[in-house]
């Protein structure tokens, strides 16, 4: 059993020990195998030998100021990390000093601790996420779009980076930036499904009704021309911009694939409208059932 095997491996770590007492990494492998059985007491005792021994090690200090915030003495796991990071810029000990200091409802260290980290670039794509997400939390919109832009960029697009993106560019406002940014994608990526949804879905909130509908024929193209409702979503798009022709033509071919498409009967009856066909507008209108309750 895995209780089993880390009892083994305790009892190794114990005769290690013994024929090497000074050496930091055995207490720390110790002290990580005690907090895995929930054994908080041996876990401190081994991680503060191992810290003692090696204070300029970042391992150790990590372990020991998440024994310390388990334990529920946050002012001792805040004063572990800031002696790490006094030590050197490690992006992890600047995650756990500023989720702790939110915790503890410090927003303004937490900031100044943001704020230092932000003199460097983090070391690996996980922990640029990791400050995005402190960055909206700390609601630095602008900045957080930055280090999301950098992600998708450097070939980073999954949707959790692009529903970040996304949630950035809201609250940032930089809804053009994100367009061209998401334009590039599409040529970097064109058959990421997920990429042209935002596109297009975005491209509606900022009224480029065209770019919209070129996102909607992408997409519409990606699976096959077969998915009425993309085909519909397109239509609306081009009677948006304006081309009401090309939007009956588009609902028409929907209607073929999916006689009872939602949103099906209005957007034909707005196209024949904004044709100039009234008449067959609401001759359309009226041959639905619930057309009154519709209308």
């Amino acid at each position: 059993t895995q209780e089993g095997d880390l009892a083994q491996a305790q009892e190794h770590l114990g005769i290690a020990l013994l024929f090497d007492p000074n050496a930091s990494w055995l207490h720390q492998a110790r002290g990580r195998l005690a907090l895995e059985q929930g054994d908080i007491t041996q876990a401190r005792a081994s991680l503060t030998k191992a810290v003692n021994l090696e204070p300029d090690a970042p391992g150790p200090r990590l372990a020991l100021a998440r024994v310390l915030e388990i334990q529920g003495e946050y002012a001792g796991a805040v004063r572990q990390l800031e002696v790490l990071l006094g030590h050197g810029r490690d992006d992890l000990a600047f995650i756990e000093l500023i989720q702790l200091q939110l915790l503890l409802g410090d927003r303004e260290q937490a900031e100044r601790a943001l704020d230092a980290w932000s003199q460097r670039p983090p070391s690996t794509p996980e922990a640029l996420r990791r400050r995005a997400v402190l960055r909206l939390e700390l609601d630095q919109p602008a900045a957080a779009w930055e280090d999301l832009a950098q992600l998708v960029e450097g070939d980073d697009a999954g949707g959790p980076t692009l529903d970040l993106l996304m949630e950035a560019a809201k609250r940032s406002r930089r809804l053009g930036s994100t367009l061209a940014l998401l334009q590039r994608l599409v040529l970097w990526e064109p058959g990421n499904e997920d990429i042209v949804v935002r596109l297009g879905g975005l491209a509606e909130q900022a009224g480029d009704h065209a770019l919209a509908a070129e996102a909607w024929t992408l997409l519409d193209q990606l699976r096959g021309g077969q998915d009425a409702s993309v085909k519909l979503m397109r239509a609306q798009a081009q009677l948006d911009a304006g081309d009401p022709e090309g939007a009956l033509t588009e609902a028409n071919r929907a209607a073929a694939l999916e006689p009872d498409a939602p949103t099906l009967t209005q957007v034909r009856a707005r196209a024949l409208f904004a044709k100039g066909d009234e008449r067959a507008a609401l001759a359309l209108i009226e041959s639905q059932p619930d057309w009154k309750q519709d209308a």
